[in-house]
């Protein structure tokens, strides 16, 4: 993996890898995620696929979806502009969002 240099002054950014391995780690969850295609509900030239690490430490997650095909874009939503790639309508964000948050309320 290559380190992306930002403008002078700047912080790396850390790729979706990194990210994920802080937090599997941070929550005590397992290296290993269960993965799980989703149906392909749309002729969209995407494709979906759910990675979860856990159960972790009191029950935490780490969830990870991953859009094959997609572009920069909010999956469940037509891109404003078709430059930033295209839009998954096999999930919604929002409603992925909103289970997750479902099941791992704040305490």
């Amino acid at each position: 993996m290559t380190r992306r240099g930002g403008a002078a002054g700047m912080p790396r950014l850390k790729s979706v890898e990194e990210t994920i391995a802080a937090c599997v780690k941070a929550n005590g969850c397992p290296e290993e995620p269960v993965r799980e295609s989703l149906p392909d509900r749309a002729d969209d030239a995407t494709t979906v696929r759910r990675e979860v690490y856990g159960p972790g430490r009191d029950g935490a997650e780490v969830v990870l979806i991953v859009v094959e095909g997609g572009g920069h874009t909010w999956p469940g939503r037509q891109p404003p502009i078709g430059l930033i790639g295209k839009s998954t309508e096999d999930i919604s964000a929002n409603d992925l969002i909103w289970a997750f948050f479902e099941k791992h309320p704040m305490k």
